[in-house]
């Protein structure tokens, strides 16, 4: 966003009333200051009336929208202003009242005696451990945060943890004209918020049941006031019962009264990868599927078990993992394109967005389902189970290596019914793995950084393999590795990277795992 794009001479006309915490009052002259934009920075600067003092600095990146209020009841600073407008009135011959019509106001200055119009510009920036005392913590007060004058440097930013909100409020100074307001205000958000679209519609599709059962209560205090603060116009829908998502994104009937997905300008899942996994289904029966898949915004605010996505988006972003981030990604309305493959077995084809595993994971993930109570517990548990057992399992694993021409381009792989190519530079290899993993986002997991290398666009498949050549030990290593991405250069682990490929289990006992959803 260059300088041009930020009206300079309207923005610093608008004149607001220092706020206590910068300036606190002297006695009853309230000083005035105005919102300044540093091009270079990103940053909005609360600049001082007079002697142009920077009060306050506000990162373009933590904003996630503005508007004005009118108070209608008043307030100190409201009150200030009426006791100094009768003092000059009073004790100026010039303005005294034998010297005026008896309907012209008592001074030349204009008040606001009646009301002010309040600036809020809605944040939230991500909070220093300076900032945090031991309540906030805890969690039983919110960060108090300082006006900050020097910009963030990069040691600043290692050191941030999650965001939490900060609204500034000045209120306007009084004026006769307020036009340069509203130019202001839009200037901030689209300097804020370049990709988003005020005219943009979502679906915001909730599961309370997923993970710890806190997705209502997320939408509730997190995403709903947030996208009220951002100005997003969205309907919600609440999933009753398995499959909802999935009836939710087909087609729906011409005399229906539920407005049809392809209404809408993107989909907000709050819950789990499972959510997300039945969203794609049901907009893979689509006959208009291709469409809605390019034209569909797709936004996720993770309080499933894994998140598995939802860190991956954050991570790209270089965010944390709260929910609060999730849903401050979703709010800035930037978006890009992301890989999405098609997996087919004898009888039904899948969309994934995700992982595909078999073997020990696909054992882990599934099998541990019986002790769900556990929470993400219950992978650690059945891994040291699963480390114990050491199942190995044949396979024949077919797979094309990427061209050039395959980055941002769709591979078709032949069907399954028909055999690999002998022509296209296939790889076919028949081993036992202990562990087959493929992978087109970096995290399977909030805690899992499986796939460091993996790219959200590069239409690349990276597949994780071991093979039964590892000892217990070594491989028990390579699972703990997996939490923070320290497995990629372990003796035994290998990485195959493809456009395409195809997994013919010899061994029977394991699952096929899509997206952490058992398929055929």
């Amino acid at each position: 966003m260059t300088s041009k794009v930020w009206p300079k001479k309207t923005a610093e006309s608008v004149k607001l009333i220092i706020p206590e915490a910068y300036d606190p009052y002297n006695g009853d002259v309230l000083n005035k200051c105005f919102i300044r934009y540093d091009a270079d920075k990103g940053c909005f600067l609360v600049v001082s009336e007079g002697d142009e003092k920077t009060l306050d600095i506000i990162d373009s990146r933590d904003i996630i929208g503005a508007s004005v209020e009118v108070d209608l009841f008043g307030s100190a600073q409201i009150n200030s202003l009426r006791r100094q407008a009768t003092e000059q009135s009073t004790d100026s011959s010039t303005n005294s009242p034998s010297d005026r019509d008896d309907n012209e106001p008592r001074t030349d200055e204009v008040n606001d005696t009646q009301g002010a119009a309040i600036l809020k510009i809605f944040a939230y920036p991500r909070v220093h451990p300076s900032e945090r005392s031991m309540l906030s913590s805890c969690g039983a007060s919110p960060p108090k945060r300082k006006p900050n004058t020097e910009y963030r440097t990069a040691s600043d930013e290692e050191k941030l943890g999650s965001r939490q909100a900060h609204h500034w409020q000045f209120q306007v100074a009084p004026s006769e004209d307020l036009s340069g307001l509203s130019t202001l205000i839009e200037a901030i958000r689209t300097i804020s918020k370049p990709g988003y679209n005020p005219k943009d519609k979502l679906l915001v599709l909730v599961n309370p049941y997923s993970g710890t059962k806190k997705g209502t209560q997320i939408f509730n205090d997190i995403v709903a006031p947030m996208f009220m603060e951002a100005g997003i116009d969205y309907d919600y829908l609440t999933t009753t019962s398995a499959n909802h998502a999935f009836e939710r994104m087909k087609e729906q009937e011409k005399d229906s009264k539920i407005p049809d997905v392809s209404e809408y300008d993107g989909v907000v899942a709050v819950g789990g990868d499972g959510i997300i996994h039945e969203m794609f289904q049901g907009i893979r029966t689509r006959s208009d599927c291709d469409e809605i898949l390019s034209k569909l915004k797709l936004g996720v605010v993770g309080s499933g078990t894994s998140n598995g996505l939802a860190k991956t988006l954050s991570h790209a972003s270089k965010e944390l993992d709260s929910a609060i981030d999730y849903a401050f990604l979703v709010a800035k309305g930037n978006s890009e394109k992301m890989d999405l493959s098609q997996y087919e077995t004898s009888s039904s084809k899948y969309l994934s967005f995700l992982t595909f595993s078999w073997s020990m994971i696909a054992d882990i993930d599934i099998e541990s389902e019986a002790i769900r109570f556990m929470g993400f517990l219950r992978m650690d548990i059945w891994g040291v189970l699963s480390v114990l057992r050491m199942r190995k399992y044949r396979a024949r694993f077919s797979y094309l290596p990427p061209s050039d021409e395959s980055n941002h381009a769709v591979t078709k792989c032949p069907s399954i019914n028909k055999p690999i190519p002998t022509d296209e530079n296939w790889v076919t290899d028949e081993s036992d793995f202990l562990l087959f993993w493929a992978s087109q986002v970096t995290h399977a997991a909030e805690k899992t950084h499986n796939s460091p290398n993996s790219k959200l666009n590069d239409g690349v498949f990276e597949i994780l393999v071991v093979r039964k050549n590892v000892s217990r030990l070594r491989m028990a290593m390579i699972l703990l590795g997996l939490d923070s991405g320290d497995h990629v250069n372990m003796p035994g682990v290998e990485f195959i990277r493809c456009s395409a490929y195809r997994l013919e289990p010899i061994t029977p006992g394991s699952f096929n795992d899509l997206d952490g959803e058992v398929i055929e």
